[in-house]
């Protein structure tokens, strides 16, 4: 693994998500990711049937995920938070994704899988492109937070609430 590598994640983590570097080595381990789910403010229901295969995310099929998002997250560099907002814009879904050290960046495409919402949102680090992945997952009323960069590089896990209106 040569050392870019092992750099990438650390520092997109560092950069977009404010957690600190604990570790460039290549034989630390990462600490494992939080499996914990959060009990969600708002109700979010099952998909219809036909959105267990990808789905292109619209108003009607995500009306649930519509609102303001805290995602509490726990990754190889400690723990982290991240906002997301999802609102109707003009019948169509948008949305931003946020922390304390990254501005809102848009997310440029939503996709159903199942009872899950997948954001897709572009990070510019020192002029390199970085993709992100926000998954929401509705399970018996609890919403679990995942977001992915660099194409699962770095992954962080953890829970979501949406914010009292």
């Amino acid at each position: 693994m040569t050392s870019r590598t092992r750099l990438l994640p650390a520092l997109v983590a560092s950069l977009a998500l404010a957690v600190p570097i604990t570790s460039l080595g290549a034989d630390s381990p990462p600490a494992p990711a939080a499996k914990a789910q959060a009990t969600a403010t708002a109700e979010t229901s099952a998909p219809p049937a036909d959105l267990k295969a990808p789905a292109r995310a619209t108003l009607e099929n995500a009306a649930a995920f519509l609102g303001e998002w805290t995602l509490n997250l726990e990754g190889p560099n400690g723990p982290a938070a991240m906002a997301v907002v999802l609102k109707n814009n003009a019948g169509r879904i948008a949305g931003e994704v946020s922390s304390e050290t990254q501005p809102a960046q848009t997310v440029s495409a939503f996709t159903r899988r199942g009872t899950a919402l997948e954001l897709r949102y572009t990070v510019d680090f020192e002029g390199t492109h970085i993709e992100g992945v926000v998954t929401l997952t509705s399970t018996n009323g609890t919403i679990a937070a995942s977001v992915s960069l660099a194409d699962g590089a770095f992954v962080m896990e953890g829970t979501a609430t949406k914010k009292a209106k």
